[in-house]
C-alpha cells in the first residue's frame, strides 16, 4: 500500500481505425487500416497541503498496413500541481 501522500494512476488504450473509402492513396488504394496501443503510469505526491508533484510515463504504439504510419512515441512527464479551492 502507498502512503496516504502517494497515488499511483495506471491506464490502457486500445483502439482500431479503418480507412476504407477515405479519400488519399496512403500507398495502398483504398485500404488503410490502423492499429493503436498506449498505456499511461503516473505517481502523484501531495507533499503540502496544496501542493503536489506529478511524474509519468506515456507509451504510444500504432501499427498500420502503411508502413510510413507506424511509429512509437515515449513521453516522460513532471509537473507541480497547485489546489485553489
Amino acid at each position: 500500500a502507498l502512503p496516504h501522500d502517494l497515488s499511483l494512476l495506471a491506464s490502457l488504450r486500445g483502439a482500431w481505425t479503418d480507412y476504407l473509402h477515405s479519400k488519399g492513396n496512403f500507398g495502398i488504394p483504398g485500404r488503410r487500416t490502423d492499429q493503436v496501443l498506449g498505456g499511461n503510469l503516473s505517481l502523484a505526491w501531495a507533499f503540502h497541503e496544496r501542493l503536489r508533484l506529478v511524474g509519468g510515463y506515456s507509451l504510444f504504439k500504432s501499427f498500420s498496413t502503411v508502413s510510413g504510419y507506424d511509429y512509437d512515441r515515449h513521453t516522460l512527464s513532471l509537473s507541480l500541481g497547485v489546489t485553489i479551492f
